[in-house]
């Protein structure tokens, strides 16, 4: 479920992209909403909030390393409940798609622009969105576990793995009894 949603994100994004690079100009803003909601085709060269701004080789670095690393983590980890998969797999989407401006375009393309009196957001895209929402659902799925007393799949690996851990020094500490009575015996 994790991949199709994954990729799901990615198609959506990128096609949403595609229409807004032909059907839009650069910089050009068609009004939906008066006053509220338009469309901006614009490209961001930094990350979220125009941060690192011109600094596209970085940010297509952290992104990879990113990407491989919750792939490897979740290559790892077996038992995902469904709302850390839905999480997952909307953040892994979302900087996919970005990920994949940047290497094809030289910039996110942003086109969702929202304004509230004299107060414009920044300009952003699906691939955000995905993001944002993927670490909303993270936190849920936290926060619903500690209600549910450590239900959570996650509180359960930490369990295990705090369990094995005792177990290991158990182990390695009767070894080293055992090596001292066979040494007092010899």
């Amino acid at each position: 479920m994790l991949y199709w949603i994954t990729f799901g994100i990615l198609v959506l994004d990128q096609s949403v992209k595609f229409h807004v690079l032909k059907n839009i100009d650069f910089q050009q803003t068609i009004e939906i909403i008066p006053h509220f909601f338009s469309l901006t085709n614009v490209k961001n060269t930094g990350g979220a909030w125009s941060i690192f701004q011109n600094e596209p080789y970085l940010l297509v670095i952290i992104s990879a390393f990113f990407l491989i690393g919750l792939n490897q983590y979740l290559i790892k980890v077996k038992n995902l409940s469904k709302l850390e998969a839905i999480a997952y797999g909307l953040v892994m989407g979302g900087v996919f798609g970005n990920f994949l401006d940047r290497i094809l375009r030289d910039g996110v393309i942003d086109y969702l622009s929202f304004q509230l009196g004299s107060y414009s957001y920044p300009v952003f895209n699906i691939a955000d969105i995905a993001i944002v929402l993927g670490v909303g659902v993270f936190f849920l799925d936290m926060i619903r576990g500690e209600k549910n007393g450590n239900n959570s799949r996650r509180s359960q690996r930490t369990n295990r793995s705090i369990s094995k851990r005792k177990n290991r020094s158990k182990s390695q500490q009767s070894t080293t009894v055992d090596e001292r009575e066979e040494n007092l015996s010899q």
